[in-house]
């Protein structure tokens, strides 16, 4: 993909391991999630009006991603880098998928009949547990339950499209604005 908020892999590979690789540009800045802690001190020139417009440009970004058929899915203040001018980048593709695709993921719980829905807990990242609603979950849901959308959460993978990113966007605006993450522990 072809747009200045979208860091543009280079050249993907094998090494001698059959390990995955690729190369991609450097990309300087921060995470979303410290401006907006520097946007509520008022520190470094970052305000909540800055923010905002920095959420613009995560929406443009993936204005071009879905007109691409592209869904990113795990939209969240630690995939988003923002450079010293402002410089936004939508970052950390593992978890895209082309829509329309078959996808290879079975996103509910091993075992789990596909009519029973999905329970998502939350926990304080800095707990200790690994299970916390602000990393990423690869396997049983895939994306970050603070930033999922309802049908993303509930492993619908068939009604998720680009409306669950437009979803996570607002729920980082959110988070902007009362100062923690929906439905987790602030």
């Amino acid at each position: 993909m072809d747009h200045p908020g979208i860091v543009p892999v280079h050249e993907p590979g094998l090494d001698a391991e059959s390990g995955v690789f690729f190369t991609m540009r450097l990309v300087r800045g921060r995470e979303l999630r410290e401006a907006m802690r520097a946007a509520a001190e008022r520190a470094n020139a970052w305000t909540p009006t800055r923010i905002i417009a920095t959420l613009q440009r995560v929406c443009e970004a993936m204005a071009y991603a879905h007109s691409r058929g592209v869904l990113h899915r795990d939209l969240k203040p630690a995939n988003i880098m923002v450079g010293r001018f402002g410089e936004t980048y939508a970052m950390d593709w593992g978890l895209a998928r082309v829509i329309g695709s078959w996808d290879t993921k079975d996103i509910r719980l091993a075992g789990e009949p596909a009519s029973q829905e999905t329970e998502i807990r939350f926990y304080r990242k800095d707990s200790g547990d690994t299970d916390s609603g602000l990393l990423t979950m690869d396997g049983d849901v895939v994306g970050t339950p603070a930033y999922m959308s309802p049908e993303q959460a509930r492993g619908e993978l068939d009604a998720t499209g680009p409306a669950a990113d437009v979803y996570s966007v607002g729920a980082m605006l959110y988070e902007q604005l009362v100062g923690h993450a929906p439905y987790s522990p602030r």
